[in-house]
């Protein structure tokens, strides 16, 4: 009994220490869950580097100034990446599922919703489906065995859109077969069939992502819960850099006109000193993240968005008064 409160005493004291080896090593490591060309039956996310690499940079200069450095470590799967924090590999996942299993698992924290993920369907862009509900009667591929074919099956059930949904238990034989028109539907989260559809190189063009989701799958930063100085860190750098968009503050004007009568502008340019001394940063470290990598939906629009490789709409993701559900805390 007294070996396993020792363990557990050092497990907390190392948790604590990230901030310190963060600021001794002048560098936020960070690990990023690549997703090999296989689809996974454990994470069914497709990869988001740049997106992440953007989180990452924003958490380690709001630590360690504009002048900080990050490292970043590539996983092939969730388990690994977690498995890596864990261990002290990594300071922090800046997207990993945000769902009972992972909120629940022992050890992690999670910050709040920096990215909502979901089944959609992608199709030819010749086809007539502008939205899900026109793709009634047409066969869908999916990865069998998989929390995709459940909420696609489910969908079907609840919705009455009557898919022919088709297992396969092979990737590429799934992507054969919806190249070749054989199966005109593919189903997967958004990020998944973005990444998919760039994989197919010159022939991308020619598929299209429809809009809307059939579940919530979303993503949040990890950490060691057991280190609440940091976890706390990365929570307020997430609701920051939405909070930024919402009060119009961006990488090319980082301070604005309302920064001048705004409370909540003036605290996020770090004028009202009450941004620095809960978290142990300076008071301007809000506006040095929007000054590096841009508001969210910057970040977004540059990483994820439709003039990208990812070519994804905002959808979930706009800002609540736009219709979406990415919505800043307040800091007050």
């Amino acid at each position: 009994m007294k070996f396993l409160v020792v363990l557990l005493a050092l497990a907390a004291t190392a948790g604590a220490q990230t901030l310190e080896r963060v600021k001794t090593a002048k560098t936020l490591v960070c690990g990023l869950n690549e997703e090999d060309g296989e689809y996974s039956r454990t994470d069914d996310h497709g990869t988001r580097e740049a997106f992440d690499r953007d989180l990452c940079k924003a958490v380690a200069v709001a630590i360690l100034g504009p002048a900080a450095r990050t490292e970043v470590k590539v996983f092939s799967d969730d388990v690994d990446a977690i498995a890596a924090l864990k261990a002290g590999t990594v300071d922090l996942l800046p997207t990993s599922p945000l769902d009972f299993t992972h909120a629940t698992e022992p050890g992690i924290g999670l910050s709040g919703v920096v990215l909502w993920d979901g089944v959609g369907f992608m199709v030819p862009v010749t086809s007539k489906a502008q939205q899900m509900e026109d793709l009634g009667g047409k066969k869908t591929c999916v990865l069998a065995e998989t929390e995709v074919e459940d909420t696609v099956k489910a969908w079907v059930q609840r919705s009455g859109v009557a898919l022919n949904v088709f297992p396969f238990t092979e990737e590429g034989e799934m992507e054969a077969a919806f190249v070749t028109g054989t199966c005109p539907v593919l189903a997967g989260d958004l990020t998944r069939l973005a990444s998919t559809r760039a994989g197919f190189g010159e022939i991308a063009g020619k598929f299209k992502v429809l809009p809307g989701v059939v579940s919530k799958d979303p993503l949040a930063a990890a950490y060691l819960a057991s280190d609440q100085r940091f976890g706390r860190i990365v929570d307020w750098v997430v609701q920051a850099l939405i909070g930024a968009e919402e009060m119009g503050v961006a990488q090319a004007h980082p301070v604005g006109v309302a920064a001048e009568w705004d409370l909540n502008e003036r605290r996020l340019a770090g004028k009202t000193h009450d941004l620095g001394d809960r978290l142990g940063l300076p008071d301007d470290w809000a506006v040095r993240v929007v000054e590096a990598v841009g508001n969210y939906g910057e970040i977004y629009e540059r990483d994820l968005g439709p003039k990208t490789e990812m070519g994804l709409l905002r959808g979930w993701n706009r800002l609540g008064r736009d219709g979406g559900l990415m919505v800043a805390l307040p800091l007050k």
